[in-house]
């Protein structure tokens, strides 16, 4: 999915169909994010019953991460006022596929954290997609600064290398260790 398809497509979808398996990380130009920042703040002045829609607040999120702003304090005020075990899922795992795309540490806590709230909510299909991705994730090596923005297939392509050097007896690096136990209940 390129940027600019999804400054597009995430401003139409109604929130039941904003996919959980979705891949929001995709990085953004300075002219890609500021024209999502304007689309998400005539989205959030628009009048709605019962607040602003989660798809303008996850854009303005989105938006305000690729100019280079902070999110944390948006992102726990995004969990605090999600009332659904799914629009909670969807914020951690934006969130963490925000930190994945320039490897910060952090995005692997946020990815397992909202795979755990959308496991039981996606289809076989998507479950194993997603499972299957943070998996090749763990491979990365993550940093307290900010790397270069990277976009999914060149993350897990990178992953990838890094298994294929790594060989199969060797442990992944420190800190990549997930959470997430998969259960069959």
């Amino acid at each position: 999915m390129d940027a600019d398809a999804f400054i597009i497509d995430i401003a139409h979808w109604p929130e039941s169909e904003l996919p959980l398996a979705g891949w929001y990380g995709q990085p953004m130009t300075q002219a890609q994010a500021e024209a999502l920042d304007r689309q998400a703040r005539e989205c959030l002045r628009r009048r709605f019953p019962g607040g602003p829609p989660l798809r303008c607040r996850l854009q303005w999120l989105i938006a305000r991460f690729w100019r280079g702003r902070e999110v944390a304090a948006e992102v726990e005020n995004l969990l605090a006022v999600a009332d659904e075990p799914s629009a909670r899922a969807l914020v951690l795992l934006v969130h963490g596929q925000l930190l994945a795309a320039v490897r910060l540490q952090g995005a692997l806590a946020r990815l397992d954290a909202g795979f755990a709230l959308a496991s039981s909510l996606l289809n076989p299909e998507a479950y194993f997609q997603v499972l299957k991705r943070h998996a090749a994730l763990r491979d990365l090596a993550w940093h307290a600064l900010p790397a270069s923005p990277q976009d999914l297939a060149s993350l897990l392509r990178e992953a990838a290398v890094i298994r294929r050097l790594r060989g199969p007896g060797e442990p992944r690096p420190r800190g990549t260790e997930g959470s997430h136990l998969d259960t069959l209940d």
